[in-house]
């Protein structure tokens, strides 16, 4: 599951104007898995 986060983190980078999106949404994600 990880690796899917990762892939949305590093699309987020990708879409700079998304990253703070992506950032938070994985790390809720993550804290909540």
């Amino acid at each position: 599951m990880r690796f899917f986060f990762l892939l949305l983190f590093l699309t987020g980078i990708t879409f700079s104007d998304d990253s703070p999106y992506m950032v938070i949404l994985g790390i809720a994600q993550d804290g909540g898995s």
